[in-house]
């Protein structure tokens, strides 16, 4: 017989990578006049108490409030930031759909690739070479 506090645990898994699938965001986010591109992910809802199901069966993350709108519910936000994201799409990929898939691995790549193009360069500037020679 399988131990009944995993299988809950792996019920709750699927149960938030369902909720993930139909409100959640992953992608990446660059300030204006910044260098770096910060990894996110997002859940947006007006229900708190479902936020915080989520944050728990993920293991990591923050439920905050956002501003208020005039004759709207007050809506929240479950985030994560870095490292976290790359940690909760470890738990969730095999169990989302195609696109949800999809669009954690873009954002993933993409972080990636900026710390291996700013790397080159800190390398290129080190070694006084001027320009950047890509490699196929």
């Amino acid at each position: 017989m399988r131990n009944p506090i995993r299988l809950v645990g792996e019920m709750e898994l699927a149960w938030a990578a369902g909720f993930f699938d139909g409100e959640g965001w992953t992608g990446t986010y660059q300030a204006e006049g910044k260098q770096s591109v910060d990894l996110r992910m997002h859940v947006t809802q007006t229900d708190k108490d479902v936020l915080e199901r989520f944050r728990v069966a993920v293991g990591c993350g923050m439920v905050e409030p956002l501003k208020r709108r005039k004759n709207r519910k007050q809506a929240w936000r479950w985030r994560v930031r870095g490292q976290e994201v790359v940690d909760v799409a470890a738990k969730l990929h095999d169990l989302l759909c195609q696109p949800k898939q999809d669009q954690m691995v873009t954002a993933i790549g993409r972080r990636l690739a900026y710390e291996e193009i700013a790397s080159a360069k800190d390398r290129s500037r080190n070694s006084g070479h001027s320009r950047l020679t890509l490699v196929s």
